[in-house]
């Protein structure tokens, strides 16, 4: 689904917030796959984020979309059995920019 936005938000509940989780969670299952896409990951709930076994992370302009994605990872690391540890010799916000910096064209 092109841009999620309003469909799978953190806080409200609209009528298409279950179904979606319940696709996330099962879908694998069945041999389906999902694709979400946003601008921004806020606009997710984390649900759904921990429930995404792969993700395409491009650049993240903000501290609170990069702080967004480390705290969903670190979820889905968890979820997983895996764990997730934050750079302890960088300061929050660069270990953000060091994860989430996008590849460059030149490695395609």
């Amino acid at each position: 689904m092109d841009v999620i936005f309003g469909f799978f938000p953190p806080t409200a509940n609209p009528p298409s917030k279950q179904p979606m989780l319940t696709l996330l969670k099962q879908a694998r299952a069945y041999g389906l796959g999902v694709v979400l896409a946003t601008q921004n990951p806020v606009d997710l709930d984390y649900k759904g984020l921990a429930n995404t076994g792969t993700w395409l992370i491009g650049r993240l302009q903000t501290d609170r979309d990069k702080a967004r994605v480390l705290d969903g990872l670190e979820s889905a690391s968890q979820g997983a059995g895996e764990g997730f540890a934050r750079a302890a010799d960088h300061e929050p916000d660069q270990t953000a920019d060091r994860i989430c910096d996008p590849v460059p064209a030149s490695r395609y």
